[in-house]
């Protein structure tokens, strides 16, 4: 089944729960934005998610009984949410600056109505992602629905989405009967923790579908629901990540974790040796078996760090995919093989993902053995 995730709550007079445990509950408490603090972006009450989530597929809903005639809602993540009103919905999206935009302004089919139960939130895919506004009973029966959904190809930077999953009220007053998040994992055996690689970043902003990542390419034969892809462009190893890391992996805990991290570590490698040392030691404490990657040449940058790196994860005595050896030049380590690179010099185009899958072949075989792949055809 699913895993349910709950929200926490910002406030300090209100407890924040991690995991499965409500926060709200019919008749427990009113929100009210003319009585809570104001907060810098979404204003009022702001209850966030305790970390950043960066699965790539996640969805959230909100359930609330509107108690005032205006009303003023937020709900998504930082770089994608809509604010709701009476009768619009205003949706945003991530700009080329990484900022939050407005994409679109869109009115309403039907009104939002004083002591009325609405269920509201948003369902990301891998190619997709859906904004929904829903009346209901109080079996959840859909009586009313609005919904928007924006593909990867003809809207990419909508799919997006970076950040912590939140609600907030900024005008009005509702009572928060529940919410959470879900992810569709179905007991998977390996999780992906990566950056702009296996986010698919360029290929995502270049119209390109992301089924060419190496990563989907794995999920293929594994099966989706046995593999969780967790990644963000521009992700390094770092304190921040580590302590998104713990959580997100808690979920879980898949026999194999690859973390395909380094490549925006190049600025200081004896802070990546650091954090991955405390990655591996947290999956080594829970039975965990990690799988490093090496790391390959950008233009931005000297070739010393990724050196560096690649020669201390071969020093290690850890389970490592040779990414390096699978996209640069035989006689040139310092240069990726021709139609291997995108334009900006860092990323793989499709071609260089596929070799980067055929090493994943080549270096992981125990992956692919028949029990993970009868278990993931079980589950789909």
């Amino acid at each position: 089944m699913c895993l349910f995730f709950l929200l926490a709550c910002t406030k300090d007079e209100m407890n924040t729960f991690e995991g499965a445990i409500p926060f709200y509950k019919e008749g427990i408490s009113n929100l009210r934005s003319d009585i809570l603090d104001k907060k810098d972006g979404v204003q009022n009450s702001l209850f966030t998610f305790i970390s950043n989530v960066y699965t790539d597929e996640l969805s959230q809903e909100v359930i609330i009984r509107i108690l005032s005639d205006d009303i003023d809602l937020s709900v998504g993540k930082d770089l994608g949410f809509m604010n709701i009103y009476k009768e619009r919905v205003d949706i945003y999206k991530s700009n080329k600056d990484y900022q939050a935009a407005l994409n679109e302004s869109l009115p309403l089919s039907f009104t939002l109505n004083k002591d009325m139960l609405y269920s509201i939130g948003f369902d990301k895919r891998e190619d997709s992602v859906s904004f929904f506004i829903r009346e209901i009973e109080a079996d959840k029966n859909v009586l009313k629905e609005f919904k928007r959904t924006y593909s990867a190809q003809k809207d990419p930077y909508q799919l997006l989405m970076w950040g912590k999953p939140f609600f907030a009220v900024r005008r009005g007053e509702v009572k928060l009967l529940d919410s959470w998040i879900t992810a569709p994992f179905h007991n998977p055996v390996l999780s992906i923790f990566g950056d702009s690689f296996v986010e698919g970043t360029m290929l995502l902003i270049n119209g390109i579908d992301r089924k060419y990542r190496w990563s989907s390419m794995l999920t293929s034969v594994l099966g989706k629901e046995r593999c969780l892809i967790d990644g963000k462009g521009g992700e390094m190893m770092s304190d921040e990540f580590i302590n998104r890391f713990k959580i997100e992996n808690s979920w879980y805990k898949t026999k194999y974790v690859i973390l395909a991290l380094g490549t925006n570590n190049y600025l200081n490698v004896e802070e990546y040796k650091k954090y991955m040392l405390q990655a591996i030691s947290i999956l080594r404490n829970n039975g965990q078996i990690p799988i490093l990657l090496t790391v390959t040449p950008r233009k931005d940058r000297d070739y010393e760090p990724v050196k560096l790196i690649n020669d201390w994860i071969k020093s290690m005595n850890i389970k490592y995919i040779d990414m390096h050896e699978a996209v640069t030049k035989e006689n040139d380590p310092t240069q990726w093989r021709d139609g291997y690179l995108f334009y900006d010099g860092i990323h793989p185009t499709p071609n260089g993902y596929k070799a980067m899958y055929e090493q994943v072949l080549k270096d992981l075989p125990e992956i692919f053995k028949e029990d993970h792949l009868s278990m993931s055809y079980q589950n789909s």
